[in-house]
């Protein structure tokens, strides 16, 4: 089992807490994401390089996948209740 240590640095961005949850949750691509959430994987590319921010709605749809609290997801604040995100 691997051991994944997130720079908490990383976390301070939308694009950041989703690229790393998106690991957490067993997602290795963006397209892969993409499919579960049912989003066109460029979609995935804008959020988490910060390109554009989602709507709301797409957040919720986000969190619930990669299993995370939606406000934390969208802010950082808030429970962190994900796969070790």
């Amino acid at each position: 089992m691997t051991t994944l240590t997130i720079p908490t640095d990383q976390l301070t961005t939308f694009g950041g807490r989703l690229y790393w949850c998106r690991l957490l949750a067993g997602f290795r691509t963006q397209a892969a994401l993409a499919k579960a959430a049912k989003f066109d994987p460029t979609y995935i590319h804008k959020w988490e390089n910060a390109i554009e921010a989602p709507p709301e709605k797409h957040v919720k749809r986000l969190a619930k996948v990669v299993k995370v609290d939606p406000a934390w997801l969208a802010t950082g604040e808030g429970p962190e209740g994900g796969p070790q995100c």
